[in-house]
């Protein structure tokens, strides 16, 4: 979807586009303020698309570790997100 849209869909829902099926000028009433705020509306909702949603839980395998001052550490994937905790880590069949 472009920016285009989203606008044109944005300014739809908040019945800012069109007076009598012509568009809405910027110099009418608050127009160009909600103009102004809808990329920063925009990209926040991204944002928020992005760092809020938390991903399904995966289980990773324990042989590629490697010893560090008594214990295993662990390279993390690069979209790691964070570590399940509350409760009793098990070790299965060399998975956490």
């Amino acid at each position: 979807m472009f920016y285009s849209e989203i606008k044109r869909e944005t300014l739809g829902h908040i019945d800012q586009y069109s007076m009598a099926g012509s568009p809405v000028a910027a110099s009418y009433n608050n127009q160009a303020d909600y103009l102004n705020r809808l990329p920063v509306l925009i990209n926040e909702g991204l944002v928020n698309i992005r760092t809020l949603r938390k991903p399904s839980p995966v289980v990773l395998p324990l042989e590629n570790g490697e010893e560090y001052g008594g214990m295993m550490r662990y390279e993390l994937p690069e979209d790691f997100w964070s570590l399940k905790t509350g409760g009793v880590s098990v070790i299965r069949n060399g998975q956490f």
